[in-house]
C-alpha cells in the first residue's frame, strides 16, 4: 500500500482477486458511414455480449 509491500493478511484487496489479476475490460467502436451509424444493432449486441462474462 502506498508503495509498500504488506503481508496478505493486511491487504485490503486480495492479490488473488480476479479483477485485480486480469482487469476485466472491453473495447468497442461503432462504424459511421455517411454520417450515420452502420449496423448499430449488431454493435449493441456485441457490446452486451462482451459484458455478460464480466460478472
Amino acid at each position: 500500500m502506498d508503495g509498500q509491500y504488506l503481508p496478505m493478511s493486511e491487504a485490503k484487496i486480495s492479490v488473488l482477486d480476479w479483477r485485480f489479476l486480469h482487469s476485466d475490460a472491453t473495447y468497442n467502436t461503432v462504424r459511421v458511414w455517411n454520417g450515420r451509424y452502420f449496423r448499430l444493432d449488431l454493435h449493441l449486441d456485441r457490446y452486451s455480449g462482451a459484458w455478460s462474462g464480466c460478472e
